[in-house]
């Protein structure tokens, strides 16, 4: 009997930009593009002083344009991928870097990002185009960091809290997971109260915590995603959130966190812990946003 996976069309986007952090999210979102059988566009952003030359031409060129521009995306592409599996639909905008990329992404599946690069796509600093895409999108976005691609044959790691934004990216998780053939470790970190609770003339339980810890993973690992639901493996570890999940993640082939963003001076922030486990996950991180 066939292994029932989640059929899928769609479309990822993928920001380019020549460096090589770029070069290896477009290979892994390549490698989605076919699991998923989706469409996959390789965008760059360009403008007047954010030339992206062809390799060999480097240097400010008053005359660059639009041509130019398709011309160093289309080597970036043949560079990173070779002869692809599939098409891959090359598009160069004149735009600012995150405005491209948000607006391309609106109703693709994915929007795949390499956490290094050149020009917007430098770091993860506050402002920067990464750090920009991370807070507004509307769609899962994967960051890839170019020194850690995943163990292709390791497990969906997702962590898990109870919260509505947790669920949404459990489920995310659990259909990945499936398309990929693979099984889904959901993990929930518990700790003691700060201070242990003896500043408080509390008394901690510890066997009571964990126990605790273990029904909150159990509840959100209940899923009733139908036919072929893939071997879900419960974790209730230890420790603060980010560093547990980012010591698993050397082990799984991607790890997946919600979106637990707020509301700050009119924009929405990331949650703590899904930025620290985006800086430094040793896979790809996919952060998935609460519905609209």
């Amino acid at each position: 009997m066939r292994e029932h996976r989640p059929v899928t069309t769609g479309r990822i986007i993928a920001g380019i930009d020549g460096s090589s952090g770029a070069d290896a999210a477009l290979r892994w979102a390549a490698g989605e593009a076919d699991i998923r059988d989706a469409e996959l566009v390789a965008l760059m952003a360009w403008g007047y002083l954010d030339q992206h030359p062809v390799p060999g031409h480097e240097g400010f060129d008053p005359s660059y344009g639009q041509a130019d521009a398709e011309e160093a995306a289309t080597e970036y592409v043949a560079r990173a991928l070779g002869s692809p599996h599939r098409p891959v639909t090359v598009q160069a905008v004149c735009d600012l870097p995150a405005r491209a990329l948000l607006e391309a992404a609106a109703g693709a599946d994915l929007l795949v990002m390499g956490a290094r690069g050149v020009g917007g796509f430098r770091g993860l600093l506050v402002g920067s185009v990464t750090q920009r895409c991370l807070n507004e999108t509307t769609i899962p976005l994967v960051l890839v960091h170019e020194a850690h691609l995943g163990d292709p044959s390791g497990p969906v790691l997702v962590g898990v809290d109870g919260s509505d934004n947790a669920a949404v990216a459990f489920r995310w998780a659990h259909d990945e997971a499936r398309r990929r053939g693979t099984h889904l470790k959901a993990l929930y970190a518990w700790q003691e109260p700060m201070g242990g609770g003896e500043s408080f003339g509390l008394v901690v339980d510890d066997a009571a915590l964990e126990e605790a810890a273990v029904d909150t993973v159990e509840k959100a690992a209940t899923t009733d995603r139908g036919a072929g639901s893939v071997t879900v493996e419960r974790v209730a570890a230890r420790g603060r959130a980010a560093p547990v999940l980012i010591e698993e993640s050397a082990s799984a082939a991607i790890v997946v966190v919600g979106h637990r963003g707020h509301r700050r001076w009119g924009r929405v922030a990331l949650g703590s812990v899904a930025q620290q486990v985006a800086h430094h996950s040793r896979c790809p991180v996919v952060v998935v946003p609460p519905p609209a």
